[in-house]
């Protein structure tokens, strides 16, 4: 048996699409400390102070239409120079999950839409949550104004990769 969100200290908020018979329903996570320390450790950040999803869920005929609102303040290490930064995220982000994923997926849908097959009756809302949160989150964080490190660890005759070539092209003379 493998670790579930659980086990990893993550999110788990299972619901059954059948349970919520045809009417709209509102669903809000919010992490508490130590799942947000171990959803930092997860998407490799120093930390995350906040992380909070509201999930509005309508059941519809072949699986349900999910709205999320994300919000998060995630510490960062700014790519440039290496300073520590909090990154926000402030997101709605609409999805469909279908059981008739592969019938509708030719026909040309929304491309605005998130759209997941949908397998059984139960979907894992903390673990949208945090997959969500990790595609929103900036590949390469960079802190406004920051000052790159590059010429205090680059010598002034490697100021290129192609400068130690352009040296021996000199000695070939």
């Amino acid at each position: 048996m493998t670790d579930g969100p659980e086990k990893r200290g993550a999110i788990s908020r299972v619901i059954e699409i059948g349970a919520l018979h045809a009417r709209e329903a509102e669903f809000v996570i919010e992490a508490n400390e130590e799942q947000r320390a171990a959803i930092a450790a997860r998407l490799g950040a120093p930390s995350i102070t906040r992380l909070r999803g509201v999930f509005r869920v309508q059941p519809t005929r072949g699986g349900a239409e999910i709205d999320l609102k994300l919000s998060a303040a995630v510490m960062r290490h700014c790519v440039v120079s290496l300073e520590e930064m909090i990154e926000t995220v402030e997101e709605e982000i609409p999805m469909v999950f279908d059981r008739r994923f592969i019938e509708l997926d030719d026909e040309g849908d929304n491309e605005d839409e998130w759209r997941e097959p949908l397998e059984g009756d139960e979907i894992d809302l903390g673990e949208l949550l945090v997959q969500h949160l990790s595609l929103a989150l900036d590949p390469y964080p960079r802190l406004e104004g920051a000052e790159s490190l590059l010429p205090e660890y680059r010598t002034a005759t490697l100021s290129s990769p192609f400068a130690a070539l352009k040296d021996l092209k000199k000695t070939d003379g």
